[in-house]
């Protein structure tokens, strides 16, 4: 049997063909809940949130792998995005680079 990690890498892999990027994809979603609620909501706080509804949705119905795949596959987009933004700044002369 393969890895709960194995199967978020072919998440990730796979899902610009049914999503489309996934960092346009956060920012739109990011914009939509931040009109929707009032607040300024990140990228990054949307794969957070991402998360919380795997959270939830293991505790009212099954555990299931799928939902574990999910949450290392959203922690994983919201490093990333954390990266883009970060080197989006260095770009501009604003901020520090990261590296590993």
């Amino acid at each position: 049997m393969t890895s709960i990690l194995d199967d978020a890498k072919k998440l990730i892999k796979n899902r610009d063909e049914t999503h489309g990027n996934f960092y346009k994809n956060l920012q739109l979603t990011a914009k939509l809940w931040s009109a929707y609620l009032g607040v300024e909501i990140k990228v990054y706080d949307v794969t957070n949130m991402n998360n919380m509804q795997k959270i939830s949705r293991s505790k009212t119905g099954k555990p299931a792998r799928e939902h574990f795949a999910d949450q290392a596959g959203y922690a994983e987009l919201g490093y990333q995005s954390t990266r883009i933004e970060a080197n989006d700044l260095v770009s501009m002369g604003i901020g520090l680079e990261i590296t590993d």
